[in-house]
């Protein structure tokens, strides 16, 4: 602050002066200097003012630079001021100016530039007949290579996560450079085998795919500057690997963008040094310098869409060196793992709002033979991923889910990312991708958030937390429960009326569940979960019965039944010790019977002073019921007997 006003007195105090010797006749101000540029000059210039251009030896030995200017009248051939020249290798030629046209190419060679050398070339301009001494950019520096690339043989390159396949690849390294190294044609073997299983994805194939994929191995030191989003970075970290970013070759059907790879280095989220680290050399050869595997673990994006984000995952992108046979490490597929039982469970689905009991949950075990034949095969599986569990059964069937556990996180296992569920939507079959991110394990509960998406992965159905949770019970007390209506026509066998003594069980686990048994003809009972946060009661239970041909019976809350009826769910009174399921009998498919006030004390409490509540409750249900036309078919003789 102090300079700006040093500096502004300044300027007044030159204006003050110029004004004062501007009254005399005898002084001619000349400004700067005198004007030193010919009339109707040319005003010369470079856009770009330095390049730096690496070259394979078997490129042509030529380069190009523009040159613009901004008074284009007439023809114009422009010689340039030669200031360096290394080795005196560059031959320059002359800018021509067609007639009218602003810009002009000048053309530089250099047949004798050795390979493996740089080279410096400086060019500037000084003649009046092009620039004046205001002129700005008028000098252009080029730093020349010609790169010398050494073919390591063919190694391979595995793509896990977006196209599913592996191909063969030419890895090469750099000869001055022997930590860059290079993939020639990548992804071409891998988008053709795509194609063969998948000809409806030719539309999808955009030709973007790099010709050659450049990677360098860091070393402590190394400053990353380039595509970065923030500055530039000097590195710590040993055997992490960068590169820039570059396309898949495959363009999205769903959202029509390409679908690119970003270092995290170039999203704002994982730009630090440390969020690189799934980007890194999984093993070196025996002379400890070449490696033998490298890992990328790139976010694949589409630009001003989104994407997904495998920067902390292992397994996306593995590079294998020519010549390298990795150890050995355990696989799943391959069976080196018992499976030992944990505990049964009950799998709760926020997904299908359905909760299924008796789910096993497994850990899985090393076996000795397979040890005693590949010494360290589990350590470098538990380096990878800790240790694995598999949930069986959890939708269908012979449709498990698969994972792994590292000092208490969940990892996602190679060959695993995305797992058949055993159920379709849309005439597809349903596919899980498990995101360690909002995922959680404990030796109780195991909350799984879980993407829901097509075999291919392009059509997304939504993502929901999944639960295993080993639960226990403690016992709340018994009471009476008190059924609300009799729901179901005289040719049926089963109807729910009057009272039943009941225990109620707490979910030590979870503690806003609860099971209410005997209940109806179910062997589970009535399962609820009573919100601490809204204070509400809900329920979806199948109540053990069918009616006649039209499929099973379930009691379910008011809000399942009608979104809008949120505000008639039952909760608890605690004066009373009253709980108040506030529901409909319904058959998914077909409709219901009608709606229902049920409710359930516990023993040792005042029920007559619950009677008001409920009167209250049950207004408020008629009004609802006004709204809701019941089919003439499930129409009871006796129906709703509380409202009478």
């Amino acid at each position: 602050m102090k300079n700006m006003f040093k500096y502004a007195y300044s300027l007044l105090a030159g204006a003050l002066v110029l004004t004062a010797v501007s009254c005399s006749d005898d002084y001619e101000y000349e400004g700067r200097g005198k004007w030193d540029a010919a009339d109707n000059y040319a005003n010369i210039y470079f856009p770009t003012t330095e390049a730096v251009v690496e070259l394979d030896p078997a490129d042509p030995t030529i380069a190009t630079v523009t040159v613009k200017r901004k008074n284009t009248t007439g023809a114009l051939v422009v010689p340039f001021k030669v200031t360096k020249n290394t080795d005196d290798v560059f031959e320059v030629g002359q800018a021509v100016f067609a007639d009218g046209a602003e810009e002009a190419v000048l053309t530089v060679n250099f047949p004798k530039a050795e390979v493996g050398t740089p080279y410096t070339l400086q060019l500037t301009l000084d003649d009046p007949a092009f620039v004046s001494q205001y002129s700005t950019d008028i000098s252009y520096t080029l730093n020349l290579t010609r790169v010398k690339w050494n073919s390591l043989g063919v190694g391979t390159i595995a793509e896990g996560f977006y196209l599913g396949y592996s191909a063969d690849v030419e890895i090469q390294q750099r000869d001055d450079k022997p930590t860059v190294f290079r993939l020639i044609k990548p992804f071409d073997d891998i988008l053709a085998q795509d194609l063969e299983d998948y000809p409806e994805d030719a539309p999808c194939m955009n030709g973007l795919q790099p010709e050659k994929l450049v990677f360098t191995v860091l070393t402590p030191g190394d400053v990353v500057s380039e595509d970065m989003y923030n500055g530039p970075i000097t590195v710590k970290g040993t055997d992490l690997v960068d590169y820039n970013t570059y396309h898949l070759g495959f363009t999205n059907s769903t959202y029509k963008e390409p679908v690119k790879c970003y270092h995290p280095k170039s999203m704002k989220s994982t730009a630090d040094e440390a969020s690189w680290s799934f980007n890194r050399v999984l093993s070196y050869q025996a002379d400890g310098k070449t490696p033998g595997q490298v890992q990328f673990a790139p976010f694949y994006y589409m630009d001003g869409v989104g994407g997904w984000n495998n920067t902390q995952t292992n397994g996306i992108v593995v590079i294998t060196f020519p010549g390298y046979t990795p150890l050995y490490t355990a696989s799943i597929e391959a069976e080196d793992f018992e499976w030992e039982k944990v505990f049964d469970g009950a799998f709760i689905s926020e997904k299908l709002g359905t909760t299924k009991d008796g789910v096993a949950f497994y850990r899985g075990v090393a076996k000795e033979d397979v040890e005693a034949q590949n010494p360290g095969c589990y350590e470098r599986f538990a380096e990878l991923y800790g240790t694995p569990y598999l949930i069986e059964a959890p939708y269908a069937e012979g449709s498990n889910i698969i994972f792994g556990v590292k000092d208490g996180e969940i990892k996602v296992i190679e060959d695993y990312e995305s797992q058949a569920l055993g159920f379709q939507a849309v005439g597809e079959d349903v596919y899980g991708v498990i995101g360690a991110g909002g995922s959680s394990f404990s030796d109780a509960v195991i909350s799984l958030k879980i993407t829901f998406q097509n075999k291919k992965g392009d059509i997304e159905y939504g993502t929901a937390v999944e639960t295993l949770a080993n639960l226990t019970w403690s016992e709340v007390g018994t009471g009476v429960y008190t059924y609300g209506a009799d729901v179901f026509t005289d040719d049926s066998e089963s109807f729910y009326e009057g009272t039943e003594d009941a225990t109620l069980y707490q979910c030590n686990e979870l503690p806003e569940q609860y099971i209410l048994k005997p209940w109806a003809n179910s062997e589970e009972g009535l399962k609820f979960t009573l919100s601490a946060k809204d204070g509400k009661i809900r329920f979806y239970q199948y109540t053990g019965d069918a009616f006649q041909n039209y499929g099973d019976v379930y009691f379910i809350d008011l809000e399942a039944y009608n979104p809008d009826y949120t505000k008639y769910l039952g909760g608890y009174d605690a004066e009373t010790k009253t709980y108040e399921f506030c529901g409909s009998y319904y058959i998914p498919g077909a409709g219901g019977f009608g709606l229902v006030s049920e409710t359930f004390v516990l023993n040792d409490t005042p029920t007559p002073a619950a009677a008001p509540k409920q009167a209250q409750q049950a207004n408020s249900l008629k009004q609802a019921f006004r709204a809701y036309q019941l089919p003439s078919r499930f129409q009871p003789k006796s129906a709703l007997k509380i409202w009478k």
